[in-house]
């Protein structure tokens, strides 16, 4: 199908994001490896920005030779914990709006183009599989489809450091389900309990520890009849519903207003949170995540049971 003179995942240039591409699927799978932290890290966006484009490249040189892609984390128990605090407070400090607003408008960028499928082109599947936290539960959400393993988390624990969700949760959860859980999950910072995301259609599929990827690939396998008929389908809704990236793009620009008005307090929270991040991310094996972990100050469980 595909020409031998394209550049393929092996080449792939960030040590962020890795590229895993099967041809007889017409599936790209994009695993985030952030390091030394599980977190957005403004690597791991160039990652995605890159992948992003490998996609589209691909398409256009061979058109149809993409027909999914799947969003997942080498990590193992993380999708993501979230935005990077260092950064974060590093701009507050320095006073650098401009930083953090790139920042901001790249994360939103790029889930939007997530969300469209890449103009209606692509069917986007995210795979959760352990903590998915803030903005990893945001790049989770951007998605068209989102599976959960059992055992993950899904919080937003943003209203805890003062700061709000603003890079996508909120636009795109609020379109699937009821306001109240979202907005409890908002304004308390807990995580949702697996099964009633599930329930709620928070979530599209719930499945057992380690099923993840093969739920994807079953997925996908059952839109592959009238495909280009139903990717035109969920663009036009993607449009016809929102978010659009107007939207998304406001959000994230009072996401940085609220970000310099965040009080000593708070910005020495985040700063102890980064640690904790590092902390975590440098434990080796299996089991560098475990359910018992302790945030500093106790401010949230990063593993707080969150599922049946």
């Amino acid at each position: 199908m595909v020409s031998r003179g394209f550049p393929f995942p092996s080449n792939f240039p960030s040590a962020h994001v890795r590229i895993e591409y099967l041809e007889e699927l017409r599936t790209g799978i994009l695993i985030l490896c952030p390091s030394p932290r599980p977190c957005v890290t403004r690597q791991v966006l160039d990652g995605l920005k890159l992948a992003s484009q490998w996609i589209r490249d691909l398409n256009r040189q061979e058109p149809g030779s993409v027909h999914h892609m799947i969003l997942a984390s080498d990590w193992s128990g993380v999708f993501s914990l979230g935005g990077d605090l260092d950064l974060f407070v590093a701009c507050i400090s320095s006073g650098n709006r401009e930083r953090l607003q790139d920042y901001a408008l790249d994360c939103v960028r790029i889930g939007y183009a997530f969300h469209t499928g890449f103009d209606g082109t692509v069917s986007t599947t995210s795979v959760v599989s352990g903590l998915a936290l803030g903005g990893g539960l945001e790049g989770a959400a951007c998605c068209q489809t989102i599976i959960a393993e059992r055992g993950s988390t899904l919080q937003l624990p943003e209203i805890r450091f003062g700061m709000f969700p603003g890079m996508g949760a909120i636009s795109y959860l609020s379109r699937r389900v009821p306001g109240a859980p979202l907005r409890r999950m908002v304004d308390t910072g807990d995580a949702i309990n697996l099964q009633e995301a599930y329930d709620i259609r928070m979530i599209d599929e719930l499945t057992p520890l380690g099923q993840g990827m093969a739920t994807a690939h079953r997925v996908n396998a059952s839109l592959s009849q009238g495909f280009h008929a139903r990717m035109a389908t969920r663009y036009a809704l993607a449009l016809a519903q929102g978010p659009t990236l107007a939207e998304l793009e406001t959000i994230a620009r009072t996401w940085v207003d609220v970000a310099f008005k965040v009080d000593l307090r708070h910005t020495r929270l985040m700063t102890r949170l980064a640690s904790q991040q590092l902390r975590l991310g440098a434990e080796p094996g299996k089991e560098r995540l475990r359910g018992d972990v302790a945030v500093p100050s106790g401010v949230f469980a990063f593993a707080k049971a969150a599922s049946p």
